[in-house]
């Protein structure tokens, strides 16, 4: 049996498919930079700023900031404005996205959100600042900056003592792909 899963688990890593999706350490003081449904739960306008800095002093060390700015426009929905830049070595994504919950309370105390962001991602591979073991490698001589389209969705319940919230952070895989070189990169797997 332990074969068998073993067997499973190496057929099933070949054909999976992962995201470079933004990593945050504290997220449940800023729910809102990954779910779109726990937007402007804890006041009528908030603003979260987050900064993580992974292997401080290395360069091309993964660096990321995050700005979510809510509003409640009434009780059943608001709206909201997420802005990320993450770099991890020659990578850098940069992401503008508009966001809108709308809750169902349940009663006084208890509700339950759905919530949507839709906007664009600008990724850019600077390849050519890359130090290669091969002179002039036709594949890492230019760089390629792509704007791509990007969505999210997720749900939030929120109790007095409880609170459970699940998210798509990225419902969309943006893989930048080279024009005259031919660059085709594989799928990555995080």
């Amino acid at each position: 049996m332990k074969q068998v899963l073993i067997l499973f688990l190496l057929v099933l890593s070949n054909v999976s498919f992962g995201q470079n999706t933004a990593r945050f350490s504290q997220i449940n003081f800023a729910q809102g930079v990954n779910n779109p449904a726990a937007i402007a739960f804890d006041g009528l306008i908030m603003g979260d700023l987050i900064f993580r800095n992974q292997w401080l002093g290395l360069e091309g060390a993964p660096t990321t900031i995050a700005f979510n700015g809510q509003y409640e426009l009434n009780e059943d929905h608001a709206v909201g404005l997420n802005i990320y830049h993450d770099r991890i070595g020659v990578h850098n994504t940069t992401s503008f996205a508009g966001q809108y919950a709308y809750r169902a309370h349940l009663d006084n105390a208890r509700s339950f959100a759905f919530g949507l962001s839709v906007g664009t991602d600008n990724v850019v591979n600077n390849l050519a600042s890359t130090q290669t073991s091969v002179l002039g490698d036709p594949v890492f001589s230019t760089s390629y900056s792509q704007f791509f389209f990007n969505a999210s969705f997720g749900i939030y319940y929120n109790a007095p003592k409880f609170y459970f919230g699940a998210s798509i952070p990225q419902l969309f895989q943006n893989t930048s792909r080279g024009k005259q070189t031919g660059f085709e990169p594989q799928e990555w797997h995080y």
